[in-house]
């Protein structure tokens, strides 16, 4: 086994120089000290239903989403694109529902992947696509790239994400200035 390769389950190689994996997310700490009384689920976070309201007291018009909450039937990853869906839903149901904590008419969250991606250093990247259809149903054929076309593809997908147009300009010009002289690592 070559220590500088990571192997993907479907048997590609990933090379790298250093690789750093962390796992385990854990709530921040105002989730945490929050009283016993609401119910926590796996890393501490606030446990939902299907719709996104407290368990056990679905009633009383609190909900909670992204990396806060876990779903009891169908745990989400800790990423944006969960984070970015239930408040779409969350915001839509709000927005439609006079009373969408007891409303029986309210639809449940549905998650939809859109596939993965990580930037693995200085033009290196890796994208794991969602096993997507051409109606975008679940099921289609699923890709994985990797190197530079990857590495661009998440630079597009982070720099069209970003919400202002301060930050649309800003972005580019810390890439550039990484790349002329290094990642900026010191402390003060």
């Amino acid at each position: 086994m070559d220590p500088c390769v990571v192997w993907l389950k479907d048997g590609t190689p990933l090379h790298f120089g250093l690789c750093v994996w962390s796992t385990g997310v854990k709530a921040v700490p105002l989730i945490e000290s929050l009283p016993l009384t609401i119910p926590k689920g796996m890393g501490g976070r606030i446990l939902v239903d299907d719709r996104l309201r407290l368990m056990g007291q679905e009633d009383k018009g609190i909900f909670a989403m992204g990396d806060c909450a876990v779903s009891a039937s169908e745990p989400l990853p800790c990423l944006a694109q969960s984070a970015q869906q239930q408040a779409r839903y969350l915001g839509g149901v709000l927005n439609r529902y006079q009373d969408p904590h007891c409303s029986p008419d309210v639809p449940p969250f549905k998650y939809k992947h859109m596939g993965s991606m990580a930037q693995l250093g200085m033009w290196n990247g890796v994208v794991d696509s969602a096993k997507l259809d051409e109606e975008g149903k679940a099921g289609g054929r699923k890709g994985v790239l990797k190197g530079l076309t990857a590495f661009l593809l998440w630079r597009a997908a982070y720099w069209t994400k970003s919400v202002s147009w301060a930050n649309k300009m800003l972005i580019p010009m810390f890439w550039l200035k990484s790349w002329i002289f290094g990642r900026d690592i010191s402390r003060f």
